[in-house]
């Protein structure tokens, strides 16, 4: 007996659904891999350009290495994180674009 689609039960939707996920996984782990890359390489570098002598001096005042991190090397970097953040949103934007396209 012939049914209109709309007549179709909820589960057969939502394995259609399922399926075409499975299908866009590829592209999902691209996406993550490629605009996650600049994210860590960012962070890495701001964190290496904090000068030495900072946290010799936050050593020097008794800080703990928590707050040498929170005080000290987390502010220096930020402006380099909040970069690569912008850098790995575009790129993840052009990655969907490129995605959807294939």
């Amino acid at each position: 007996m012939w049914k209109s689609p709309n007549s179709l039960d909820s589960s057969t939707g939502t394995l259609n659904k399922l399926r075409e996920m499975q299908s866009r996984g590829p592209f999902v782990y691209l996406r993550g891999h490629w605009a996650f890359l600049p994210a860590v390489i960012n962070t890495a570098a701001g964190v290496d350009a904090i000068s030495r002598n900072l946290v010799r001096m936050g050593q020097a005042f008794g800080l703990s290495d928590a707050a040498i991190l929170r005080k000290i090397v987390l502010p220096g970097a930020l402006p380099a994180i909040l970069s690569g953040f912008r850098v790995t949103t575009d790129i993840a934007i052009i990655l969907l674009v490129v995605a959807e396209m294939i």
